[in-house]
C-alpha cells in the first residue's frame, strides 16, 4: 500500500474519532436542553401570572406614584448589566452574538456582573468594571442562587450606585432559534410591563392596601427575583441548545468528510491496483 493509502487512512481513523466524540457531546447537549426546557416550561406560567398582577397593579396608580416610588435623588449616569454567558466553549456563536450586542451599549464606568467564565475573561481582558461574583452560579443552579444575585443588584441602585439594573440574555424562541435580548430589569414601568390602555374586565382597577410603596416594597423584589430566574433558566436552555446544534453540524461535517476520503481512498486504491496490473503486464510481455 502506497503512502497517500496510508495517510488518508490514518485520516480517516482521526475523523472518525473526531465524530465519536462530537456526536456523544450532541447526546449530551441534547439531554441538558431537555431538562432546561422543562424548567422554563415550569417558571414560564408562574411568571406570566406575576406580571399580570403587576400589570394591573400599574395600571391602578397615576404615572406620578410611580414616578415617585422609582425616583432617586440623584443620577449616577452609571448603569448595572447582568450579562449571561457560558462557561464552557464549543457552543456555536451563544457568546459572540452577546458581545456584539452589549459592546457598543456598555461604558467602562458601568458596572458588569458577569455569569460565565468566557464572559469574565472577555470583558475583564477588555478592560471593563467586572464583577465576578456571581460567575460561577450556574454550578448547582438554583433560585437561591439567584435570589442572592437579585438582592445584590437591587441593593446597587437603593445606595444610589447606578441607576438602572438590565439584563442581557439569550432568548429561547424554539430549539433552532435563540437571540441575544437586552431587557431593563429596574426600574419598572407600564411599558416595560407592556401595560395595554384598554382595561380588560379582568384587569380592573384594584384597590391598594395600605399603601401602594408598602406593597410595592413587597412585590418589586419577588417580581424581579423570579423575572431573573425565568431568564437565566432561558440563557441556560439556549447556551445548551446552541450548543447540541453545533455539535450536531460538526458530527454532520464529519460524516460528509469520512465518505468523501472513503471514495478518495477508494479511488487511490483502484489507481494503484491498476497500476499494479499495468507493471505486471508489461513485465510479462517484455519476457516474450
Amino acid at each position: 500500500m502506497s503512502l497517500g493509502l496510508q495517510a488518508t487512512k490514518r485520516r480517516m481513523q482521526s475523523v472518525a474519532s473526531t465524530r465519536k466524540i462530537t456526536n456523544a457531546m450532541h447526546l449530551v447537549a441534547t439531554s441538558k436542553f431537555k431538562a432546561w426546557k422543562n424548567k422554563v416550561d415550569g417558571t414560564s406560567i408562574y411568571a406570566d401570572e406575576l406580571k399580570s398582577l403587576f400589570a394591573q397593579i400599574f395600571v391602578s396608580l397615576t404615572d406620578e406614584e410611580i414616578e415617585n416610588y422609582f425616583s432617586k435623588k440623584k443620577e449616577t449616569g452609571k448603569k448595572l448589566y447582568i450579562i449571561v454567558t457560558s462557561s464552557l466553549g464549543l457552543c456555536g456563536g451563544y457568546n459572540y452574538n452577546i458581545y456584539k450586542e452589549i459592546k457598543p451599549l456598555i461604558n467602562k464606568d458601568d458596572e458588569l456582573i458577569v455569569i460565565g467564565t468566557k464572559g469574565n475573561n472577555y470583558f475583564k481582558r477588555n478592560g471593563y468594571n467586572v464583577n465576578s461574583d456571581f460567575e460561577n452560579i450556574y454550578n448547582s443552579f438554583s433560585f437561591l442562587k439567584v435570589k442572592d444575585l437579585a438582592n445584590y443588584a437591587l441593593s446597587r441602585v437603593r445606595t444610589l450606585n447606578v441607576d438602572s439594573i438590565n439584563i442581557v440574555y439569550t432568548k429561547l424562541v424554539n430549539s433552532i432559534t435563540f437571540t441575544p435580548v437586552i431587557e431593563t430589569l429596574y426600574p419598572l414601568s407600564k411599558d416595560s410591563l407592556n401595560v395595554s390602555l384598554d382595561i380588560t374586565k379582568k384587569e380592573e382597577f384594584v384597590i391598594i392596601e395600605p399603601t401602594p410603596k408598602e406593597v410595592l416594597d413587597v412585590l418589586v423584589p419577588l417580581y424581579f427575583q423570579n423575572i431573573l430566574y425565568g431568564r437565566l433558566v432561558e440563557s441556560g436552555a439556549s447556551e445548551q441548545a446552541s450548543r447540541r446544534n453545533a455539535m450536531e453540524a460538526a458530527t454532520d461535517n464529519a460524516d460528509e468528510l469520512i465518505s468523501k476520503l472513503q471514495i478518495d481512498y477508494n479511488k487511490a486504491r483502484q489507481s494503484a491496483i491498476t497500476q499494479e496490473i499495468t507493471e505486471v503486464v508489461s513485465g510479462a510481455n517484455a519476457l516474450e
